[in-house]
């Protein structure tokens, strides 16, 4: 008796537990990257620059993961309205070897290794930074909502010393002297605005 009791309590509870696996609401989102787009600021200016791809995966509305692919071709000044040519030059400069060396790292790259919410819709996001092939961990606060088939993502404030990843043109650190007569502020800011729908299996 004590067997067949034994017996039944293990199957109930793998019977329950095979059920939760079932019952956790799994979904995958494909980024709407003409609707996302990510601020830039550095020092007096600011511009933007848009995503290539990019997806999201939750379970039971929770974010458990992403990756994003960014175009690093597309970062412009949004600052400069008067001066088309000024404009241009900075886009150039931002794009150049000195700088971002877009010709050769076309992509920058971001992977989330960890959700945790605080409270409400706002959310702790931890991951994987890649720029010009360095890796480096970052961390930020987001707003997240789940709203019918669509994730929308705010992000606060996300700062990051551009050095860490090897942009190191007119920084102070690395021309203390003044040799350029001219710095450019290590500390490059982001907002993060994106927008992701459900890829729904039609199967």
């Amino acid at each position: 008796m004590k067997r067949i009791v034994a017996f039944l309590s293990i199957y109930i509870l793998g019977f329950l537990s095979v059920q939760a696996q079932k019952d956790d609401l799994k979904k995958s989102f494909s980024v709407d990257t003409v609707s996302s787009q990510i601020l830039w600021y550095c020092g007096r200016h600011y511009g933007c620059v848009r995503l290539d791809t990019g997806s999201v995966e939750s379970v039971n509305n929770n974010i458990i993961g992403g990756s994003f692919i960014v175009d690093m071709n597309t970062v412009s000044d949004d600052d400069i309205t008067d001066n088309n040519l000024l404009r241009l030059t900075l886009d150039n400069v931002i794009k150049s070897l000195s700088f971002f060396n877009v010709e050769t790292f076309s992509d920058s790259k971001f992977k989330i290794e960890e959700v945790e919410k605080i409270d409400s819709d706002y959310y702790y996001i931890t991951g994987i930074l890649e720029i010009q092939d360095v890796e480096r961990n970052i961390s930020f606060k987001s707003k997240i909502v789940f709203k019918e088939n669509r994730i929308i993502v705010d992000s606060d404030i996300i700062n990051i010393d551009r050095t860490n990843w090897g942009v190191n043109y007119l920084s102070e650190k690395y021309d203390p002297e003044g040799k350029e007569n001219m710095y450019v502020p290590d500390t490059i800011s982001f907002k993060v605005h994106l927008f992701a729908d459900e890829i729904r299996n039609n199967k």
